[in-house]
């Protein structure tokens, strides 16, 4: 049943970036779904980021060559007008289809559609160069103030290490910030995945020679190493530094240290321990044990101090994340080696190439590394056995564990989640680990799995009981092969918008009226890579 919704995208002159390639991907897609509510519904949201959160972009067109090219591109979330590299990742990815096949080689020659290509191509380059700046100024950081806004730095009085450093001059003279420090593995995968991806969509790989991006890799591969390390571990390297402080031995009882780096840091020892403190009404805020966060045991997996929805973690090791970065890492590892090879038959090479591809090849044997032991850690300490809703013994993947034998049993609806593997390519669909876990964590086993009059789906702890993510129906259909449940969500996310026209981050389960943010740019392209993923795999299920 069709439901009217109205027309939400700004006029062509008040969009942000108009790309020809994707308003013509859009107009023949339309064309397919014979549902009035769908067609309006993927026509508002598809383009979402594209119309109103490039916040600010600079192509660098005078370098002919994207080899040599710098462009930065600043997506903000929407309503909050800030940077965050799990968003700005998810908001860019669904208009990576539209870089493949790529056009020829030799710009002067391009067609109109070729330099619509270069156009996309250098806004998306041009995000991954901004997230490797965000990286390099401060790695533990999830969200960051793009240099060109007047917007004031979230002042939480947040208590930090290690501690982020002052505002980075850009090309415009205006200072790259810190929004928001708080430590989230998955804001590195999603670094990675991005340059991954592009690679893979566009057969290029012209930042991978990029000086930046290979200082933001080496330093994100070191920050996953440190997280990596024990509690104890940490504790003994903050009591070193204490002492050596104090000048004689203290006592843990009395509080761990606040170590500050002087000068640019390098992370090493004490000085690489993580620890948030904000002052706050809401545990899940903030950490215990002075900003360290529950003990965690060493055990192969990276620690995470905040989940995908910006909520502490209650075990350090966060497996959905853990295994996002698996499959990122694969990907980007397979990219470098892709790139270095066809560098290697360069009939040009100077001795500069020669050391760019030691550096390189060491790069992409320390992705490799991490991305098997985590992996290995994942089946042996990640796996729980549950009885499941027949009274049946099964095995599923914990959402939390601590390396000692806690763990958690349930999912959030921010990806990456255990719901979103297969959409994460870290396993198939059809994997049974994967099918058991899936019927767990949209059941009422899962504690934020919510139902009611008006949906089905997951929530979290971010906005609390009752409130549904459309994002978790999203990705519900898109790990799913069955037309009865595709077609089950594509209706509640139809009846989800409170007649807005535009996907949001949660409603209440009862009364999609009451519903949190209204410009949640995320959530809006993933319904939009939805529905081309329905259009690519079910096309009979849209007309």
């Amino acid at each position: 049943m069709s439901i009217p919704l109205p027309n939400c995208r700004p006029s062509v002159p008040d969009r942000c970036f108009v790309s020809a390639l994707a308003e013509a991907r859009l107009v023949e897609c339309l064309a397919s779904i014979r549902d009035r509510s769908l067609q309006t519904l993927f026509s508002n949201c598809w383009l979402n980021t594209l119309d109103t959160t490039i916040f600010d972009h600079f192509a660098d067109n005078g370098q002919a060559d994207l080899a040599r090219a710098q462009p930065r591109t600043w997506v903000i979330t929407g309503d909050i007008a800030a940077m965050w590299l799990r968003d700005s990742t998810n908001q860019v990815t669904p208009y990576l289809s539209l870089l493949a096949p790529p056009p020829g080689t030799n710009p002067a020659n391009y067609t109109s559609d070729q330099k619509e290509w270069e156009a996309l191509y250098r806004l998306i380059l041009g995000v991954i160069y901004a997230q490797a700046s965000c990286i390099n100024l401060h790695p533990f950081s999830n969200a960051f103030v793009p240099p060109t806004s007047n917007v004031s730095t979230a002042d939480n009085f947040d208590r930090i290490h290690p501690v982020a450093p002052k505002p980075v001059l850009d090309r415009h003279g205006h200072g790259l910030r810190v929004w928001e420090s708080k430590w989230e593995l998955d804001s590195l995968c999603a670094f990675f995945d991005l340059s991954a991806k592009l690679a893979q969509s566009s057969s290029r790989t012209d930042f991978v020679g990029n000086e930046q991006w290979v200082e933001a890799m080496t330093l994100a591969l070191k920050i996953c190493r440190l997280q990596q390390r024990s509690s104890q571990e940490e504790y003994e390297l903050l009591q070193e530094a204490q002492t050596r402080a104090q000048g004689d031995e203290s006592s843990l009882a009395g509080g761990l240290p606040w170590v500050k780096a002087e000068g640019k840091p390098t992370y090493d020892g004490a000085e690489g321990v993580y620890q948030f403190q904000r002052p706050t009404s809401s545990a899940s805020e903030t950490r215990a044990m002075s900003g360290l966060g529950e003990p965690a045991k060493r055990c192969g997996l990276v620690k995470s101090a905040f989940r995908p929805s910006d909520d502490a973690t209650v075990f350090p090791f966060l497996i959905p994340s853990n295994c996002y970065l698996v499959a990122s890492l694969g990907r980007l590892a397979d990219v470098v080696r892709a790139h270095i090879l066809s560098d290697i038959v360069r009939p040009s090479r100077s001795s500069r190439s020669v050391r760019e591809e030691t550096q390189l090849g060491e790069l992409e044997r320390e992705m490799r590394a991490l991305a098997n032991e985590v992996s290995e850690a994942i089946q042996t300490q990640a796996m729980v056995k549950v009885m499941n809703a027949q009274g049946q013994e099964e095995v599923v993947l914990a959402y939390e564990i601590d390396g000692y034998g806690g763990y958690l049993l349930a999912d959030d609806a921010n990806l990456p989640s255990l719901l979103s593997l297969p959409f994460l390519g870290y396993c198939d669909n059809t994997l049974p680990l994967y099918s058991s876990t899936r019927s767990l964590v949209l059941s009422p086993r899962n504690k934020w799995h919510f139902s009611g009059s008006a949906g089905t789906g997951i929530g979290g702890m971010h906005i609390g009981p009752n409130f549904i993510w459309p994002m978790s129906i999203i990705m519900r259909a898109l790990t799913s092969d069955d037309d009865h449940e595709i077609l089950e969500c594509l209706d509640m996310l139809k009846e989800c918008t409170a007649g807005t026209g535009l996907m949001h981050e949660s409603y209440q389960k009862d009364d999609p009226r009451r519903y949190t943010r209204s410009w949640f740019a995320w959530a809006n392209g993933l319904f939009g890579e939805l529905i081309l993923d329905v259009w690519a795999r079910n096309p009979h299920l849209l007309s």
